[in-house]
């Protein structure tokens, strides 16, 4: 749950070029999106993975994958093939908003393990690099290979509500605490697996996995859910 990097600290660093390989490469997941001024979380979040010119994803709705061209600074994503699955109307419309972003993009920029890509105007797309997790040995179960240490298991309760907080960029934060805790604190990443509900208060039993070796802007901790214990509609 530690703070990151402001935007406006983020976009006058310089940028990573001095990284080896390729910078760009990785798997990423969109933080935020829109015009300067007017940023916004979609929900539930794209993501983007690289690889030489390949990229492909989740847009929200479909997966999807196509190519793209990149010259200094400048980069131009060629049409996108994607699945054809029907999605509730809120993934649908995050689709539509990442795919129309992403046609528009016209150059990038990298700093430590971020990744923005503006469009026309002073749009742009706020990407944050995925932890690597290396698997401790091979032939083994998904679950068991994620991480260097035993996992570890706790209760979070989660607010009913998300609430504006800085990290990186500006974005909207669950609050949680644990069953001791009295005050709330902000919650800067996600429990994979969990399906939040604006509206309903919540306690689950989340895994709790060390990275190992987590890049510096990003959290040594990656949570899972594994079991909601209560969910208590609005009152």
């Amino acid at each position: 749950m530690k703070r990151l990097l402001s935007l406006s600290t983020l976009l006058l660093a310089p940028l990573a070029f001095a990284q080896p390989g390729n910078p760009l490469e990785g798997d990423w997941t969109l933080l935020i999106s829109g015009n300067y001024g007017k940023l916004q979380e979609l929900a539930p979040a794209p993501t983007l993975r690289i690889q030489g010119k390949q990229l492909s994803g989740f847009s929200g709705c479909n997966r999807y994958s196509g190519t793209f061209s990149a010259k200094g600074t400048q980069f131009k994503v060629n049409p996108l093939a994607s699945t054809k699955m029907a999605c509730e109307p809120r993934p649908s419309k995050t689709e539509q908003a990442y795919f129309k972003a992403m046609q528009g993009v016209m150059r990038y920029q990298v700093s430590n393990n971020t990744l923005v890509l503006y469009t026309k105007g002073s749009g742009m797309l706020v990407f944050t690099r995925n932890p690597k997790i290396e698997a401790k040995t091979l032939n083994t179960a998904p679950e068991a290979a994620i991480t260097s240490v035993a996992p570890d298991t706790q209760i979070l309760l989660v607010g009913p509500k998300k609430v504006d907080c800085t990290g990186m960029v500006p974005m909207k934060c669950l609050q949680v605490r644990t069953p001791e805790q009295t005050n709330w604190e902000f919650f800067y990443q996600s429990i994979e697996g969990f399906a939040y509900e604006e509206g309903f208060t919540y306690k689950l039993r989340v895994r709790v996995e060390d990275v190992k070796n987590p890049p510096a802007d990003a959290s040594s901790k990656r949570y899972i859910l594994v079991e909601v214990l209560e969910k208590n509609p609005p009152k």
